[in-house]
């Protein structure tokens, strides 16, 4: 699902396993490529992360400190974690 599809039907709030089922969204684990890709992109940038650049970007769309315009709900909690280039690049 892009980031827009997981805001506009709500599973951006969702803190149990049960509302995805009910949604007919079945959660997949990340391949062993995706984890290679994010493990390997980790490694070889340490420490000098360029791809920090990218990650307000990819928060950007996260209504942390706002209501989503998509359903008028807030997200639970302040994200702390570093999002793949990889990934981004699939996903946004």
């Amino acid at each position: 699902m892009t980031l827009e599809e997981i805001f506009q039907c709500g599973a951006g709030q969702f803190t149990d396993g049960n509302n995805f089922t009910k949604l007919g969204i079945t959660l997949e684990d990340n391949t062993a490529q995706e984890i290679w890709e994010a493990v390997s992109e980790m490694a070889e940038n340490y420490p000098n992360v360029p791809w920090k650049a990218l990650q307000p970007e990819f928060w950007s769309k996260f209504p942390i400190n706002s209501l989503s315009p998509y359903n008028g709900l807030r997200l639970h909690g302040n994200p702390k974690m570093r999002i793949g280039r990889e990934f981004m690049k699939g996903y946004t």
